[in-house]
Parts: structure tokens; sequence; C-alpha cells
């Protein structure tokens, strides 16, 4: 793609596909960890801070393996949700940032001109309509 997303962190992830553990909540945040099933994912384990107040993350950390770090893993790539918008009754992220720590860059990506409830086709979605 040309940015520090994947097409898989622009396509998001399936619930299954991670097993999810919450590590701590309080009045505002959950935080959660999610560990792939597969151990060939590219990420080791994924970090969610999660606003209770509205259920959308506001920042998704991503770790990897390093054979050079002591605990051989470290953290790759940080996901911020700069913005959310309220959008005819839903939660929308309308900016968010992504820091590639090993790259030492970062990617910015800004929706406008949203509009919800048009119809779609199966082609209009998916992987492929991201190309």
């Amino acid at each position: 793609m040309g940015s520090d997303f994947t097409y898989d962190d622009m396509s998001g992830r399936a619930i299954s596909r991670d097993t999810h553990t919450i590590l701590e909540t309080d009045a505002s945040h959950t935080i959660v960890k999610s560990v792939p099933v597969d151990s060939n994912d590219a990420y080791t384990y994924i970090i969610s801070k999660i606003n209770t107040a509205t259920w959308v993350p506001e920042q998704v950390v991503f770790f990897n393996s390093d054979s050079r770090s002591s605990n051989g893993i470290r953290k790759f790539k940080t996901l911020f949700y700069d913005t959310v918008q309220s959008i005819n009754g839903g939660h929308m992220v309308t900016q968010s940032t992504m820091v590639n720590h090993e790259r030492g860059s970062y990617t910015q990506l800004s929706l406008s001109d949203i509009q919800t409830n048009v119809p779609l086709s199966d082609n209009d979605v998916g992987r492929l309509s991201l190309k």
C-alpha cells in the first residue's frame, strides 16, 4: 500500500482470529490483550485500549518477535484513533495514525464526505476493493 498500514490492518481482524484477555478495566477504558490463534500471524500479540463510553479503540499496539530484544518481543507499530465522530447514531473513526516504530515512520488516514446507509454490492467491499 505504500504506507505503514497493511491490508490486514485496513480490513480489520475477525474476533475469532485471536484469544482475548481483559488486562485492566476502569471507569473510562478497558485494556485487552489479543493473541493470534495462528502462530504464523504477523503479530505476536496486540494490546488495545478501548474507550468504554463508545466501545471504540483509542490506541492499538502491535507486538512481534525480535531475537535482538531481551524478551524476544518488541513493539512494532502503534495505531492511534485520533478523531472519532458520531455519525447517524454510531461512532466512526475519521482520522487515525499508524506509527511504525521499526522504520521511524507514520501514516495518517483521514476520512471525509462519509455517507451511511448506502446500498452496496459484494464487489464494493473486501480486501480486493482496497487495491
